[in-house]
């Protein structure tokens, strides 16, 4: 092979792969203008089927007061952490009866999924 077919042979590689990019980027350029299409769609879509709050409603800066029941219950909590505030050793034995709870039902589970692989 002489030098000159050498260089003919290499521009036509470069060639056929600078084609291939091309018509790669080409590729490229339909999906996204494809994809920005779809999404200004279903933004358009989004805007016909739903209703903005906002603009029916004034924000006041108040919050409703809680009655009743829930009231109660608030109050209870409020107390009982002021409690444990003032108790801190009740705080550290509610802990650890957690975690005791939590170590027996994992040995509870433990011991059912050995019985249920013994089936």
């Amino acid at each position: 092979m002489d030098r000159n077919n050498c260089n003919n042979i290499y521009v036509l590689h470069c060639n056929s792969t600078f084609n291939k990019n091309i018509f790669y980027m080409k590729d490229l350029t339909q999906n996204l203008i494809a994809e920005v299409k779809q999404k200004k769609f279903l933004e358009d879509l989004w805007r016909q089927n739903t209703i903005e709050m906002d603009h029916y409603f004034k924000y006041s800066g108040k919050t409703e007061e809680t009655k009743g029941v829930y009231k109660k219950i608030e109050q209870n909590e409020k107390e009982y952490q002021k409690w444990i505030q003032k108790n801190p050793q009740v705080d550290m034995m509610n802990e650890y009866m957690h975690k005791r709870w939590i170590e027996n039902r994992y040995e509870s589970n433990k011991k059912a999924k050995e019985l249920w692989k013994k089936k």
